[in-house]
């Protein structure tokens, strides 16, 4: 895990990339002496496991995963030799937490839409695509290129941040330019909120798929239906029949009710096909509905 505050800047050595797969070497001679084979690295915000270092240099391996999700694989950010890139090693314990929860599991890539100058700061905008625009947030973080930012504006699917002086000279934002492809990360926190969600709605719907006829039916035994003084039985009109209450009097034939006498969550439960439900499960589930109601 990393946090977004970008410590050591590295330069690209090499950039070799085939459709399913490739190797990236970096130079960073202020970092590479710490580092060690197998340690993973954020470059430009995306999580890296070295494989190789040598002579102020480390390298390591990109799956056609990484090339095809990532700034990497796209030819407008400017990856080539020379090329500046933010760098940061994995948070460890008991150091200080300066940024915001950041994973190095790039979600999409952007475009830088300007970079503007104003007073001693600038105001660094990037489109976003439609699909991750749910997660920008006003005044929540966001990671682009590796890089711990707060959105201080949001409209047309453009998010900008503020950047200070010391952010423009210590990352590669100083060589951003209209178009670049930038890597964005969004917020850990409202991913799981949205998957909770997700998880809540379905287990919802799972619970009213639970209460369909013959489930209700199944778990009531017959020889109880002797005992209830009101029964119910199938309507003759529509595709979708509905149950209706009838009595048990001298009138020997009920008036049909086509309006639905239970509450929305029974109603629908008891909704049936004519060629899919028993009578005896509608009059099962009614009488559920009517003993509950006591």
């Amino acid at each position: 895990m990393f946090t977004g505050i970008i410590e050591h800047l590295g330069t690209i050595e090499t950039l070799d990339l085939k459709r399913d797969g490739g190797r990236v070497t970096i130079h960073a001679p202020s970092l590479a002496p710490s580092l060690a084979v197998s340690n993973s690295i954020a470059v430009n915000g995306c999580c890296l496991t070295i494989v190789d270092l040598h002579n102020g240099r480390l390298s390591a391996d990109l799956s056609g995963e990484t090339i095809g999700k990532t700034s990497f694989g796209s030819v407008s950010a400017g990856l080539k030799h020379g090329a500046r890139v933010n760098l940061e090693q994995p948070l460890t314990a008991g150091k200080e937490f300066g940024g915001h929860f950041v994973l190095g599991h790039v979600d999409t890539v952007g475009h830088v839409a300007h970079l503007t100058p104003e007073g001693d700061n600038w105001w660094y905008g990037v489109k976003v695509p439609e699909e991750f625009a749910r997660y920008i947030v006003l005044k929540g973080s966001i990671t682009i290129d590796g890089i711990s930012l707060t959105v201080a504006r949001w409209q047309n699917n453009i998010a900008e941040v503020a950047v200070i002086p010391y952010t423009y000279q210590h990352t590669n934002i100083r060589d951003r330019k209209p178009s670049d492809a930038v890597n964005l990360e969004g917020d850990i926190l409202g991913k799981y909120v949205e998957r909770f969600l997700e998880a809540r709605r379905s287990s919802s719907l799972s619970k009213i798929s639970m209460t369909s006829p013959s489930a209700i039916a199944a778990s009531v035994p017959m020889k109880s239906l002797a005992s209830n003084s009101a029964l119910f039985e199938e309507s003759p009109g529509g595709t979708m029949d509905t149950a209706m209450q009838t009595s048990t009097t001298r009138n020997p034939r009920p008036a049909i009710n086509h309006t639905p006498v239970m509450p929305p969550g029974i109603s629908t439960a008891c909704s049936f096909s004519r060629r899919s439900l028993r009578f005896t499960s509608l009059i099962t589930a009614a009488n559920i509905y009517r003993n509950g109601m006591k």
